[in-house]
């Protein structure tokens, strides 16, 4: 995905937007927190609002330019849109509303089956949306985006009113989506933990602008708005291999590969029932649920100690957030006291400590 958003402007009401940035990857983060401007870039990408002036472009196709008086209407941008309140009509069923999308794409290489399998809509299609949960209207909202064929996806606000578990289904079929129909995705959300276990790559809206785009660290570190962007709201999100489960210790084991030393222990019942040696799983730490020491410990019951060398630290906000390179990046948050402590510096070794119930398990590829 190339997005190009220039110095694209637009006054509702009295209030002024103000919009510029390069947008480059697979999934980017749109952030803020409420009211900040969010949904106004959504509907400027999507079509639904005419800026006054700027332009935007989408891979080799102008959406938008006020030079050249170029204004490309909704129903022609191939962009698809999940609305937060999933505007789904009541008056069909689930299957009706989903090929209500069909008629909008132009060629159809996303067949229905395939998405009502993928989004696990099938039990539902004779249903009408009143008969659904908040997750359920939301599976169907996004599968009618996909079923118009889009070469973009939008998503304004998909974890709002949803517990932990349905935001965990939730990212979890987003990252199917991406890599099944390789469709880029735009998350526009005020969840960044959430965020995070999509993609580390950013646009921050503050006061109706674009404030920073990048990395999450990249922001963090250069102390760009501090009171939304720190790395205590960071999330370690990594992929390993499963590569075994002890039912006596009821522990997983991953690895870098299937075949490589083992590297990581979690507590978690998503491969109890059946087996899924060798699939890759993406999995989320918190940073303060990570400890450093510079020796074993014998006789803790934290099962992962995993040695590392440390690559970068990084101070802020009375805390030390330090990258171990054990394999795989993690990021560990650590008091002062404690760096000074254990004198860690670039390069020193150092063991990562955290329980196996630390880890979350966001993915299974």
């Amino acid at each position: 995905m190339q997005l190009s958003i220039k110095d694209v402007r637009i006054t509702l009401g009295d209030v002024p937007f103000h919009y510029n940035a390069e947008i480059c990857g697979g999934i980017f983060g749109v952030f803020g927190t409420s009211g900040s401007g969010k949904s106004t870039l959504m509907k400027i990408i999507c079509g639904i609002v005419r800026p006054t002036a700027g332009a935007l472009t989408f891979n080799d196709a102008v959406f938008f330019d006020s030079s050249q008086n170029i204004f490309i209407p909704a129903h022609k941008r191939n962009v698809g849109v999940v609305f937060q309140d999933h505007h789904l009509f009541p008056h069909l069923t689930v299957e009706q509303n989903l090929r209500f999308g069909m008629q909008f794409a132009s060629s159809k290489p996303i067949s229905f089956n395939s998405v009502t399998e993928l989004l696990e809509l099938t039990p539902l299609l004779g249903k009408r949306p009143v008969q659904l949960s908040g997750g359920e209207r939301q599976r169907v909202a996004i599968g009618r985006a996909l079923l118009q064929q889009p070469k973009l996806l939008l998503l304004d606000e998909p974890f709002s009113n949803l517990d932990r578990g349905r935001r965990r289904q939730i990212i979890s079929y987003l990252l199917q989506i991406h890599q099944r129909f390789q469709i880029p995705l735009l998350i526009i959300s005020h969840d960044l933990e959430d965020i995070l276990k999509l993609t580390q790559s950013l646009i921050i809206i503050e006061q109706q602008a674009i404030a920073a785009a990048g990395t999450y660290l990249d922001i963090a570190e250069q102390g760009i708005l501090p009171h939304l962007i720190t790395p205590k709201r960071f999330v370690n999100t990594i992929e390993l291999v499963h590569q075994q489960y002890a039912p006596k210790d009821r522990l997983n084991t991953f690895g870098v590969s299937a075949q490589s030393p083992p590297l990581l222990f979690a507590n978690t019942g998503y491969f109890t029932h059946r087996s899924r040696q060798g699939s890759r799983v993406k999995m989320a730490i918190a940073p303060d649920d990570i400890a450093l020491s510079t020796d074993t410990c014998a006789y803790l019951s934290i099962q992962n100690q995993i040695r590392g060398i440390v690559t970068h630290i990084l101070h802020m906000n009375d805390s030390f957030y330090v990258t171990v390179d054990c394999g795989v990046d993690l990021i560990a948050e650590i008091t002062p006291k404690s760096l000074y402590q254990l004198n860690i510096q670039l390069n020193s070794p150092v063991i990562c400590l955290f329980k196996a119930k630390a880890v979350e398990v966001v993915h299974i590829y």
